[in-house]
């Protein structure tokens, strides 16, 4: 046996350093340094002599961690000298120099197995002495940098005194492994059993496949008045410093994520006793604090949570959460045992004092972080200080600004509701709110007395026009005109209730009627003529009195419905006076359209002449709408997007051309209708837009006239945009308009470019209409920081009057927020640095898998990367509630094969995100509203059924282990023995939890993790295991 494999086995704290370098072997983020300046009487050879004897002296810096027949060992080899202290002359003021030279010396990883884990540097500039540490994590903590640092002063004062005894004290001699105590392990699982994970997908950052994570660190002195504040309002609480500053982290994690059930990685220095205290080496633990907001009422309340837990957390700091986690966290999946955040509190600052000099700290510009989001705040006795450190993804959302808003608002009222305790400061939250809002309080758009009076106006303008053009014929304005003042007089005649009910076939009849309902005064109620009668009785409903409702032929005869014959309305006849009608109002009611309700009862949603017309108006700028234009009307009129169609059209003199119900439904036949018609105005959803891109072809450049594309209706993914580039170019201008039925169709408006197909991941909506804006805002109806996902609210002219008959639901769907009333969507957005608006799907359907929160639209958005996808669905499938999987639908000429899809999935997603199931389809079923149909997508038969299995190259019987440990750790996973581990949706963090079980199952101590990394199927994994342990079955 050697002296290496004899050497103590490295201790729980450092073989969690240990596993995290053999995951991401690039992350160099947990080696700790430190740059200081010193002026004044420096007697530098005195302090390189000091930081050598150091160096050789204090055993844990001279402790590589190797691994020996499967477990990683603390091997101390004493250095034969004493190592090298460099002293390198720079010129000039070179402390920016010695700063950048030591950050990119931290952020290159150091070996666990190095035999040397540290590295001290002196330099000479023409004003100063510069001293650098640097420290691998496995060996130091901010327990062991103050003594180290009380270990140089002493000797730089003493050189002729000898080491502290301390400097030979080993870790693993002083932590001595014992079973986790009853008491500790029921203290965690009170406070983490419910929990599925310790991780938190809102913070954002990602790592590179190495597992570096890429950020910085800022600092922020809170000043003498806050400092005082702080820390007379925490003497007065009762609490310490550390709970209150601990406390407003929270906050401020709750305010960057959106999220209010949290999960913070506490540092303990888990040190018992005087002589652990004075050791050197890694003895930190870091155990997770979860806390609710939602618990707690008030910033108060909550600190009393945190100092209470935060108590009997350092009673049981020694708690090993890995082994304890069956008992502790029994819901939490496989490896996913530490947490994406960190606060520390320093009792006194990392810093150091010789006799005679003046040194000072250099901020060292690092650029890997260890997680996306961590705080520590350092006690300088009278002031504190706090330092951020976070993913450049998280920046965005200025954590220190943050929390510094928390931190003076806390110490101000700490009975203040923490609903009342926002992320921005007043003038932030303008500020921010000018950016995504910049016409925000113009004066309204000027618009006519009403729809009727405006398309009356054009069809004088343009009586020769052509107006509407459908199978059933061709109407000049003043035709159409005509047949709308027959429509009108009658209705008037025959209606006396305020709503028209129209059931009508797509064609220049229903849009008589349609203007005609409008100069009648009457509110025009679209039903489609496809809708069930159980949905036409539900509509009914919200109308007690009753509802005549205009129909080419009896669509629902066992409804009740009072059934208005469209030819007798439309017949030709004499004129006549007609019957007096109520002057034109603007907030008139112009339609009602019903949409569908969380309960599963239709809500009629009450839109006004004047919000439709300052649509239009809001709009022009954008468009230039005017008579050359030919707008098809694709859309149901019971689909608000055929508002948009209808009077982009007859309001300025174009042309509507009425797709017929089979054309709509045939790619190829809508074509051909585009360029028959020559389309200039086109109005997609998404869905039925990557329909047409299919039959698009390089010879339809030069016969489509299209000039602007508008989305709406859905989320827009970018890159399925590709083909239209790549046939049309830039001859047409794309543009997504996120909008929903209770604002009036459109709120936002954002161009579309080429550049942004190719390289745009996110469903950026841009932003809002001149006379219109959006807020994102929290849970508590806080502003939210940029960055941060929050619900969508819209104010503006745009809001309509409300759901019909439902006076609570819209009360509570448009509250008044400042005054104003307001539209609370239920989307989920962000807003993003430059005043962008990113749509991230409706907050009600986000999924959330084994712990994760997951927009399914992301996923899909990587799927159309995929070569050979032209478009695509994801669905969470929960079909067996114990095994819940992702499956994608894909539709494409040339769809590849599983491990190619996810081969591509796994370069943009986290593994946690990469679907299962994946099933090819040649399309993707539409509604009629040109939506995905859920109702009609083919999900796989059985949902467990297992990939067809192939002989074993291993034993049975340890294949059989192998799959067994994969199916633990995967579940509902379907695999074969041939399957990569890291293509059926395995992670790093699953390895961890493969190796311990199978070392487990297998009695295999032998087996290493990284092992696990190169045999990534089961046939080749239960074959090593097998010569591992010599039993190949033969």
């Amino acid at each position: 046996m050697t002296a290496a494999s004899a050497a103590p086995p490295a201790t729980p704290a450092q073989l969690k350093l240990h596993t995290h370098a053999q995951l991401f072997p690039d992350d160099a983020s947990f080696n700790l340094c430190a740059a200081y300046r010193i002026t004044g009487d420096v007697d530098v050879e005195r302090l390189r002599t000091v930081l050598r004897r150091l160096g050789a002296g204090i055993r844990a810096l001279n402790t590589a961690f190797e691994q020996h027949a499967g477990t990683v060992r603390a091997v101390h080899r004493r250095p034969a000298e004493e190592p090298d202290v460099p002293v390198t002359v720079l010129t000039g003021d070179a402390r920016e120099e010695v700063a950048r030279i030591l950050a990119e010396q931290a952020d290159t990883p150091l070996p666990p197995d190095a035999p040397r884990q540290y590295d001290f540097r002196i330099y000479r500039d023409d004003e100063a002495v510069h001293l650098t540490l640097l420290f691998s994590h496995l060996v130091n903590d901010g327990y062991s940098f103050y003594n180290f640092a009380a270990e140089l002063e002493r000797l730089y004062a003493d050189p002729q005194s000898a080491l502290s005894p301390a400097c030979e004290d080993d870790p693993a001699a002083l932590v001595q492994p014992a079973a986790p105590s009853p008491a500790a392990v029921e203290f965690f699982r009170e406070r983490l059993g419910h929990l599925t994970t310790l991780g938190d997908d809102r913070l954002q950052g990602r790592r590179t496949a190495g597992g570096a994570l890429r950020g910085e660190e800022r600092r922020l002195e809170l000043g003498a008045g806050l400092s005082a504040a702080v820390r007379a309002r925490a003497k007065d609480l009762g609490c310490t410093p550390f709970a209150f500053f601990l406390a407003a982290y929270l906050v401020t994690y709750a305010r960057v994520t959106g999220n209010r059930a949290l999960v913070a990685g506490i540092p303990l220095a888990n040190r018992r006793g005087l002589r652990q205290r004075q050791a050197f080496g890694y003895y930190v633990n870091t155990l997770p604090l979860a806390v609710d907001l939602g618990d707690h009422g008030t910033f108060e309340d909550l600190l009393r949570t945190v100092q209470s837990t935060s108590v009997g957390m350092l009673r049981h700091q020694d708690l090993d959460l890995g082994a304890a986690a069956r008992e502790a966290a029994p819901r939490i999946g496989s490896g996913l045992l530490a947490t994406d955040n960190a606060f520390t509190y320093y009792k006194q600052p990392l810093e150091i004092r010789l006799p005679g000099t003046t040194v000072e700290s250099l901020p060292l510009p690092r650029r890997l972080v260890k997680y996306p989001l961590s705080m520590n705040v350092e006690d300088y006795g009278a002031d504190f200080a706090v330092n951020v450190e976070c993913s450049d993804e998280q920046w965005a959302t200025d954590p220190l600004a943050v929390m510094h808003h928390v931190v003076g608002l806390a110490a101000e009222d700490p009975k203040r509701r923490l609903e009342d305790i926002p992320a921005l400061p007043p003038a932030a939250e303008a500020q921010l709110f000018a950016l995504v809002n910049p016409e925000a309080g113009q004066e309204p758009f000027a618009v006519p007395a009403s729809l009727a009076a405006w398309f009356e106006e054009t069809a004088r303008t343009h009586p020769q026009r052509t107006a509407v053009r459908a199978e059933d014929g061709t109407l000049t304005y003043a035709e159409l005109d005509e047949r709308a003042d027959r429509v009108a007089r009658r209705l008037l005649e025959q209606v006396p209730g305020g709503h028209v009910g129209i059931a009508m076939r797509r064609g220049t009849d229903l849009v008589a009627v349609i203007l005609g309902t409008l100069k009648a005064r009457k509110t025009y109620v679209p039903l489609d003529p496809h809708s069930p009668t159980a949905r036409i009785e539900q509509i009914l409903t919200a109308f007690p009195e009753g509802i005549a409702v205009v129909e080419d032929e009896e669509h629902w005869p066992s409804s009740g419905v009072r059934s208005l014959p469209a030819d007798g309305l439309l017949a030709p006849g004499t004129a006549g006076e007609r019957p007096p009608v109520p002057e034109d109002d603007p907030e008139a009611c112009a339609y009602v359209i019903f949409t569908s309700g969380s309960t599963g009862r239709p809500k009629g949603v009450q839109v006004t002449h004047r919000n439709v017309m300052r649509l239009m108006r809001g709009s022009e700028r954008h468009f230039g709408f005017g008579p050359g234009d030919t707008w098809s009307l694709f859309h149901s009129y019971a689909f608000d997007f055929s508002v948009w169609e209808i009077f982009g059209a007859v309001l300025y003199g174009g042309t509507l051309a009425v797709v017929p119900e089979t054309c709509a439904k045939s790619p190829d036949a809508f074509k051909e209708f585009l360029v028959r018609e020559q389309v200039t105005v086109l109005n997609q959803t998404p869905s039925a837009f990557s329909q047409l891109l299919k039959v698009l072809a390089p010879e339809d450049a030069g016969r489509l006239a299209v000039r602007s594309v508008v989305f709406g209706g859905e989320a827009l993914r970018y890159s399925a945009l590709l083909p239209w580039y790549e046939i049309m170019g830039e001859r047409a201008q794309l543009v997504n308009m996120y909008g929903i039925t209770e604002t009036t169709v459109h709120v936002t408006h954002h161009a579309i470019t080429p550049e942004s197909a190719r390289t745009e991941t996110a469903s950026v909506i841009g932003r809002p209409l001149p006379d219109l804006t959006v807020t994102v805002v929290d849970e508590d109806g806080n502003t939210c920081p940029p960055g941060v996902p929050g619900e969508m609210i819209v104010g503006g002219a745009g809001v309509t009057a409300g759901y019909l008959g439902r006076p609570e639901l819209t009360a509570e769907r448009f509250p008044l927020r400042g005054g104003e009333r307001v539209y609370r969507s239920g989307d989920l957005g962000a807003v993003r640095p430059d005043g962008t608006l990113v749509h991230l799907g409706r907050i009600d359907k986000q999924v959330q898998l084994r712990g994760f929160r997951i927009e399914l639209g992301e996923i899909e958005t990587a799927l159309l990367t995929v070569g050979g996808v032209r478009e695509c669905a994801v669905r969470l499938d929960e079909r067996d509630p114990q095994h819940p999987q992702l499956v994608a639908f894909a539709a494409g000429p040339a769809v590849p094969d599983d491990a190619a899809v996810r081969q591509v999935l796994r370069e943009r997603l986290p593994a946690y995100m990469v679907p299962a199931r994946i099933v090819r389809t040649a399309a993707l079923p539409l509604t009629i509203n040109g939506k995905v149909d859920e109702a009609a997508l083919p999900w796989p038969a059985d949902a467990t059924a297992a990939a067809p299995e192939h002989a074993a190259a291993g034993s049975a019987s340890t294949e059989d282990a192998v799959r067994a440990v994969w199916s633990r750790v995967l579940p509902g996973v379907t695999f074969g023995p041939d399957d990569n581990f890291f293509d059926i949706g395995g992670s790093s963090m699953h390895v961890v939890e493969v190796h311990r079980l199978l070392r487990e199952a297998l009695a295999v101590p032998e087996l290493e993790m990284i092992e696990l990394f190169s045999h990534t199927t089961v046939r080749r994994l239960a074959a090593h295991i097998d010569t591992a342990r010599g039993t190949i079955n033969d």
